[in-house]
């Protein structure tokens, strides 16, 4: 057991997400073999919580590389609600990062129970969740001793990817130079954890007063941002125990936008990429 609190896993996830991209291939090279010989249609990610926020800011990038629909199903809803399988086509990836999850091992053993081929992504290989699936992937960033997980959360991320990366390495659907560039970028992103980190903290000395007065948040994004604003808010929640909401950024707009007021804030995640100008726009009416 650890003494670690919250950002002492933080400060661990550069040098444990680096670690994961370096042995990418060892990590993921069953599920790219798997997929590149298998004639699967459809991916459903299943999960629960922090595990399935992960799921929803992955899905983009894995449609991307993988060429097929990747849906995204909580554990509980696909173990007791869903009722539209396609054994034939369908993969089952299930993630949990501690791979005790009652609803994830329900939907494993509802995947098995309909002969779904299956994967669960885990980060501890001797768990109930690898006894119940049909084969695993490693979350190799160690255990965090804390509830609300933060270097799991980012490390799951990218093990989705990389899974994706590698799947479409091994069916062709990516050449040499492409998977070259998706690898260094990714690097390039994992590299400036550490600065992101520091940057925030000073950030956060100088607005922690002005944080007194938040009463109620809310987190937009777009996107695959969508599952960061998920993430966000539940971090937020389960730390500081006051009531954290996210919405995608345009269904805010749709009513939830009439119930700002002074104590109620905003964080708006808005990446230049399409999105940007309608949140941009938005930071500007609401500052106003």
């Amino acid at each position: 057991m650890s003494n670690f609190v919250m950002l002492d896993y933080i400060h661990e996830t550069q040098e444990a997400a680096l670690g994961i991209l370096e042995k990418r291939a060892e990590i993921c090279g069953e599920f790219a073999h798997d997929f590149a010989a298998g004639k699967y249609g459809r991916v459903l990610l299943t999960a629960s919580g922090t595990s399935y926020n992960s799921c929803v800011t992955a899905k983009y990038y894995m449609e991307k590389m993988l060429r097929v629909p990747c849906e995204t199903i909580t554990s509980y809803a696909f173990a007791h609600y869903d009722k539209t399988f396609y054994p034939d086509m369908d993969l089952v990836i299930a993630v949990t990062q501690e791979g005790e999850s009652t609803n994830t091992i329900d939907a494993l053993t509802k995947a098995n129970g309909l002969g779904i081929d299956n994967f669960v992504v885990t980060e501890y290989l001797n768990n109930t969740c690898t006894q119940t699936a049909k084969k695993k992937v490693t979350i190799d960033c160690g255990r965090e001793f804390v509830g609300p997980k933060t270097k799991g959360y980012t490390c799951t991320v990218l093990t989705l990817f990389l899974m994706a990366l590698e799947a479409a390495k091994a069916r062709g659907y990516v050449d040499e130079a492409a998977y070259g560039d998706n690898v260094s970028r990714l690097g390039s992103v994992l590299r400036n954890i550490d600065p992101v980190i520091e940057k925030t903290k000073t950030w956060f000395e100088a607005v922690r007063e002005e944080f007194v007065k938040c009463e109620k948040c809310y987190v937009l994004g777009y996107g695959a941002n969508v599952g960061t604003a998920m993430e966000g808010a539940l971090k937020s929640m389960e730390t500081v125990r006051y009531p954290y909401f996210w919405f995608e950024t345009e269904e805010f707009l749709h009513g939830p936008l009439a119930s700002v007021k002074p104590d109620v804030y905003t964080v708006l995640i808005a990446p230049r990429t399409y999105g940007y100008e309608r949140a941009n726009a938005l930071f500007k009416i609401m500052h106003d």
